[in-house]
């Protein structure tokens, strides 16, 4: 995706970091965290594989936790 944008009549040539940021943040939703743009909302799809993400976690520890805390 290009942040480039040919000239046009009666348009800036730049886009203040501040205005970049509103867009961002108000119309697309997002915050930055840890110097990176993420969602506020997770998808369903991000948050089952969460889900799935962590249950391996529970099972790992279960099965040997002074491993896991180890790695």
């Amino acid at each position: 995706m290009s942040t480039e944008d040919g000239e046009r009549s009666g348009r800036p040539k730049e886009i203040s970091t501040e205005r970049v940021h509103h867009i961002i943040h108000e119309y697309l939703g997002m915050r930055k965290l840890c110097a990176k743009w993420v969602s506020r909302e997770l998808t369903f799809d991000q948050k089952h594989l969460r889900v799935d993400d962590l249950q391996q976690c529970l099972k790992s520890i279960k099965r040997n936790k002074p491993e896991f805390l180890r790695r």
